[in-house]
């Protein structure tokens, strides 16, 4: 699995799979913080990247990711969507 599709999985079950892993099981024993560091920047930037892709070919274009992704709901597609249509976003964003 890479890091961007475990982001781009449920956002509740990646809540719910890094506290079992992380809390539970203790596998986030890295010695030194810099590789710590630097996975969670990998993470981050696919997380950005995915939602760019998802605003770009899909809300742009009006289609409805969810029947791409298998993954995402109908009902987390439209509040993904709602969220980024919303006018505080467009400003801030400058769109």
């Amino acid at each position: 699995m890479t890091c961007g599709w475990i982001l781009r999985y449920d956002i509740y079950y990646l809540l719910n799979l890094l506290y079992f892993i992380f809390k539970k099981h203790n596998y986030w024993n890295i010695p030194n913080d810099a590789p710590k560091k630097e996975t969670l920047k990998v993470c981050n930037k696919s997380w950005r990247a995915y939602k760019s892709t998802l605003v770009t070919d899909f809300m742009d274009n009006d289609l409805d990711a969810s029947t791409f992704y298998p993954y995402l709901t109908k009902e987390l597609w439209e509040d993904f969507v709602k969220l980024k249509s919303t006018k505080e976003f467009q400003v801030f964003f400058g769109l």
